[in-house]
């Protein structure tokens, strides 16, 4: 019985062991890699296409080119670069005095952008057989009434230089100069969209006046803001005289003289000092004498002389 007993006991243990050893051999490890059939099925097959790339980047737009707008057996100078920053436009300039003996003054005594005039802030003063580097800036709080930045694309210059120490000998260059800041072939002319605020005091087939605003906190005094367009093949002189407000003499120390086909904004302002001395407080109404004429010629006939009546 004991025999039989122990028979039966081995038998239970062999089947337990035999089970143990069976799910040991079915079990996956969660851990372990994946067999290369299956890693083969996360890579593009032979015959998939692959994602098509850029081929090139878009062109950059086609760098200034460096160049010489006034050379002499004297003086030289040569633009070398512009630079648009976040509050002005600059021409850089290189500036060669060849002189052995004489000290030169290089100015500007007339600058366009877009045939609109500007003033640029820029007077260089090169000693004999030098050169210098020297930035013409147009500030951006200038730059108003659609002339931006990026716009920039015709820049014309009269350029003087000069001996520094006798003004009264003549210039050693004098010459008008264009650099296009775009290329030339992007050249493209100021046109302003008026405004129905816009009061024209004259619009003739040389010239256009018109009043764009009045300005009571301009500074030094009261502004009349006018925009003026000489359309003729003459440099045109603009003035006034006989200037009152409201029924007071009071006369602006004022004119602008234009290139032929340009443009240009200007303040008539009437000084503090001004208005102070006539006891005038508040403007109501201004009269003056708007003229108009050849700037090279005034024996000539007047080009425009006209009564006008402001009410701001």
């Amino acid at each position: 019985m004991k025999k039989l007993f122990a028979l039966c006991l081995v038998t239970v243990l062999l089947l337990c062991f035999a089970a143990c050893g069976g799910a040991s051999g079915t079990k996956t490890d969660s851990s372990a890699p994946a067999s290369a059939n299956n890693s083969s099925a996360s890579q593009p097959t032979a015959d998939a296409e692959p994602t098509p790339e850029p081929t090139s980047e878009p062109a950059p737009e086609p760098a200034f080119t460096e160049q010489t707008v006034l050379d002499n057996d004297k003086c030289a100078i040569t633009v070398t670069g512009v630079e648009s920053k976040s509050s002005s436009f600059v021409l850089k300039t290189h500036l060669e005095n060849k002189s052995a003996d004489q000290t030169f003054m290089f100015s500007v005594t007339d600058a366009y952008l877009n045939n609109v005039q500007f003033a640029p802030l820029f007077a260089q003063e090169v000693a004999a057989g030098k050169n210098a580097n020297q930035d013409m800036t147009f500030f951006l709080n200038t730059l108003d009434d659609g002339i931006s930045l990026g716009s920039i694309n015709d820049v014309q210059l009269a350029l003087r230089v000069y001996d520094s120490n006798d003004w009264t000998a003549d210039a050693v260059a004098e010459e008008i100069v264009h650099v296009y800041p775009l290329g030339e072939e992007n050249v493209a002319p100021f046109e302003r969209e008026s405004q129905p605020s816009d009061i024209v005091l004259a619009n003739e087939d040389s010239l256009a006046v018109t009043v764009v605003g009045f300005d009571p906190d301009a500074l030094g005094g009261y502004a009349v803001k006018a925009y003026l367009q000489n359309k003729s093949d003459v440099e045109i002189m603009f003035s006034i005289d006989e200037a009152s407000i409201n029924g007071t003499m009071a006369n602006p120390v004022w004119a602008k003289s234009l290139a032929p086909g340009t443009s240009g904004f200007a303040d008539i302002t009437w000084y503090d000092t001004v208005l102070e001395e006539s006891g005038i407080d508040s403007v109501e109404t201004i009269e003056f004498l708007l003229k108009a004429r050849d700037a090279n010629d005034w024996t000539g006939d007047s080009l425009l002389e006209q009564t006008v009546t402001l009410t701001p």
